[in-house]
């Protein structure tokens, strides 16, 4: 399994958004200057959080783009499924009566339990976590 850009974009976008909102919505240009992202990529990306309720976005004067929830409540698994899909190293996880090798290969349980770890540690990391560390290595630069 290999994280696309888009998914490596947009936690870093969403990480930017959450230390530069200051009680009003942050405009998706600003972002994508900060992050040197072309601006229209990032409006996909964004198209994919706000429909699945990672942001939310206002238009007009004053418009543009912030956390529909609280970025704790927001983990690293949920922005990966949305973006990549399932996360599976190998399709017979999710469909082993389908595979050829089924009830008689010994790598299967290797997989499983290797997904189940890739899995568990996303699940764990939250954005909270990610923007407490971008502020740690801001602190740092100084």
């Amino acid at each position: 399994m290999r994280l696309s850009t888009k998914t490596r974009y947009a936690v870093r976008a969403l990480i930017d958004l959450a230390l530069h909102y200051k009680g009003k919505p942050v405009l998706i240009k600003d972002i994508a200057e900060r992050q040197n992202v072309s601006t229209r990529y990032l409006e996909n990306i964004f198209t994919v959080l706000r429909a699945g309720g990672i942001l939310s976005s206002s238009r007009g004067l004053g418009g543009g783009f912030s956390l529909a929830r609280d970025p704790g409540k927001i983990d690293l698994l949920r922005i990966v499924e949305m973006l990549e899909g399932s996360v599976l190293l190998v399709n017979c996880l999710e469909a082993p009566k389908e595979c050829s090798s089924a009830g008689k290969c010994v790598t299967q349980e290797v997989w499983r339990n290797l997904n189940r770890t890739i899995r568990e540690n996303l699940v764990h990391v939250t954005l909270k976590d990610l923007i407490q560390k971008q502020k740690k290595f801001f602190r740092k630069m100084k």
